[in-house]
């Protein structure tokens, strides 16, 4: 199945699902971490507090759990 940080939810909850999309769900895992340092989440289900806000599409109160301990940089 995978390591469940990077796995996609479709995955997860052993729904069908397309090897491209789950690919690039992976990949902005994977990207996201590479950028703040932080995981995004720790598991892409409903019961993982972040992940749950992404859903939600509450981007603004996601960001903000980051606020004190990712390492986002804005310098070029």
């Amino acid at each position: 199945m995978g390591t469940p940080i990077y796995v996609a939810p479709e995955i997860i909850e052993g729904k069908k699902y397309s090897g491209e999309k789950v690919d690039v769900f992976s990949c902005g895992v994977v990207l996201f971490i590479m950028i703040s340092g932080r995981y995004p989440f720790y598991c892409a289900n409903k019961d993982d507090k972040r992940y749950k806000l992404i859903m939600d599409r509450n981007y603004e109160e996601f960001w903000r759990t980051f606020q004190n301990t990712a390492t986002f940089s804005t310098e070029c």
